[in-house]
């Protein structure tokens, strides 16, 4: 969720799940910078909304390890048309640990 498009269904998401935890991340980002946890709509911090846009995501508090550490891949994927189904996967990803 961009938080500057949606606030109105973040507001409606976050008051049909009270217990939810959520992670709000700048767009732009990089090293954690910005970073911040969403327990309600209060704690959404508009001062630091002002330089970039955030996108609010669910927060996994028990995320899969590898030897204890968080990892992500990235695949890049071309989708070319979808009446008639065609893709093409990069050779080259990355994997991040």
């Amino acid at each position: 969720i961009l938080l500057t498009d949606e606030h109105k269904l973040f507001k409606r998401y976050m008051g049909l799940n009270p217990d939810k935890v959520m992670i709000s991340k700048p767009s732009k980002g990089k090293g954690g910078e910005g970073i911040f946890l969403v327990k309600s709509v209060k704690d959404i911090r508009p001062e630091l909304m002002k330089a970039y846009e955030y996108v609010v995501q669910d927060y996994i508090d028990n995320p899969l390890l590898m030897d204890e550490k968080k990892f992500d891949f990235r695949m890049y994927l071309l989708i070319t048309g979808v009446d008639t189904m065609k893709a093409y996967l990069a050779f080259e990803g990355m994997a991040r640990f």
